[in-house]
C-alpha cells in the first residue's frame, strides 16, 4: 500500500511540472453548490480521485489558481490554507488509507444574525398657546392706624444639642474571577470519568459531543471524547489555539491535534520526557494511558488549552502526581 502511494505522489508531482492545462472551464461548468459539499472533490465530478489531488498540487506550485469556493473544498485538513498536506490526504483517501478527512471532524459554529429593529418615527407634540389674561387693577386697601402693643418677653429655653446619626458604610463587593483549576484538579476531574468510560468502551466517529470551549461548537470521534474530558476539567473556561507547539508550554488537560491533523488526544500527565494521554476512537474505542514522547508532542499541528494566558507559570517537576498506574 505504501509503495502504491509513493508511485501516485511521484506521478502527481511530475504531471504538475509538465502539464499546464487550465481547469477553469471545468469549474465554470461545475459551479459548487454549498448545500452538499463533497470535501476533496475539487473538479466537482461527484467523486474524489487522483485528478483532484493533482489540481491541488497545481494550485500549490502556481500552475493554476483555485478560486475561494474551490479552495474551501480542497482544504480537507481544516488548516489556514491549501497546501501539499491537502493533496496527500486526498491521495490517502483514494487508495483507502483513510475513510474521511480531518475537516469533517470539526464543526465550526455558524454566525447568528441579530434581527434589525426599525425605529418608529416619533411625533413631537404641538404646544397649545396659553390664553392671554388682561391684568385687572386691584383697589388699594385702606389701612386703619393700630396701636403698637408692648412686646412680651417669653422665657427662652436652652436648646438641647442634636446628635447627627452616623451613616453605616455599605460593604464593597469585590468582582469575582472565573476559577481556574490547578493541573492536579484537572487531572482528578478527568480521571473520575474513567469509571464511566473504561478502556475498551466503544467510541467511533458516530459519537458527537457539544463543546463549551468556544473555538469549535463540538466534534465527532476522537475530537468529541477530548472535548468531553476538557469540559469535565475546565467547565465554561474559553479555549485558546496555539501553534506551533512547545513541549514546555503543554499542561494537563491540553488537547493535541496529531497524526497529520487527523487525530485528537488530551493530556493526562506531563513527565520530563513526554506525556500520558487519553483518547477516543483509538481502534474504535476509548483508551487511557498511552505515552507520547516530547518530540512527538511538539510535532502536533496545534494545541487547544483552557488555561488563561495570565495563569501560565513554569511547570514544576512531576506535575501532577500519578494517581493511577495505567
Amino acid at each position: 500500500m505504501r509503495k502504491n502511494l509513493k508511485k501516485i505522489i511521484s506521478l502527481a508531482l511530475v504531471t504538475t511540472m509538465v502539464a499546464a492545462t487550465s481547469v477553469s472551464d471545468i469549474w465554470a461548468q461545475n459551479a459548487p453548490s454549498y448545500r452538499n459539499i463533497v470535501y476533496g472533490d475539487v473538479d466537482e465530478d461527484s467523486k474524489v480521485s487522483v485528478k483532484d489531488a493533482l489540481d491541488v498540487l497545481r494550485h500549490v506550485v502556481g500552475v493554476i489558481e483555485l478560486d475561494t469556493d474551490h479552495q474551501k473544498i480542497a482544504n480537507v485538513d481544516g488548516g489556514e490554507k491549501v497546501d501539499v498536506t491537502d493533496a496527500l490526504l486526498i491521495l490517502k483517501h483514494v487508495v483507502g488509507v483513510i475513510d474521511h478527512f480531518p475537516v469533517e471532524d470539526m464543526v465550526t459554529p455558524e454566525p447568528t444574525t441579530e434581527p434589525t429593529v426599525t425605529q418608529e418615527p416619533t411625533v413631537e407634540p404641538t404646544a397649545t398657546p396659553e390664553p392671554t389674561v388682561e391684568p385687572t387693577e386691584t383697589p388699594k386697601p385702606t389701612v386703619e392706624p393700630t396701636a403698637t402693643p408692648e412686646p412680651t418677653v417669653e422665657p427662652t429655653e436652652t436648646p438641647k444639642p442634636t446628635v447627627e446619626p452616623t451613616a453605616t458604610p455599605e460593604p464593597t463587593v469585590e468582582p469575582t474571577e472565573t476559577y481556574v483549576p490547578s493541573e492536579q484538579e484537572a487531572y482528578e476531574k478527568m480521571f473520575a470519568l474513567m469509571e464511566k468510560y473504561p478502556n475498551g468502551t466503544p467510541w467511533t466517529n458516530d459519537n458527537y459531543y457539544e463543546w463549551k470551549g468556544g473555538i469549535y461548537s463540538g466534534g465527532y470521534g476522537c475530537a468529541g471524547f477530548a472535548f468531553l474530558l476538557s469540559d469535565a476539567a475546565f467547565g465554561d473556561l474559553p479555549a485558546r489555539k496555539i501553534a506551533p507547539v512547545s513541549f514546555d508550554s503543554i499542561r494537563v488537560g491540553d488537547i493535541l491535534r496529531v497524526n497529520g491533523n487527523t487525530h485528537s488526544v488530551i493530556v493526562l500527565q506531563v513527565k520530563e520526557d513526554g506525556v500520558v494521554i487519553a483518547e477516543g476512537n483509538y481502534n474504535s474505542s476509548v483508551h487511557w494511558g498511552r505515552t507520547m514522547t516530547a518530540r512527538q508532542a511538539e510535532q502536533a499541528n496545534y494545541m487547544l488549552t483552557r488555561y488563561p494566558e495570565s495563569s501560565i507559570t513554569p511547570r514544576p517537576v512531576a506535575n501532577p502526581s500519578c494517581l493511577y498506574d495505567y
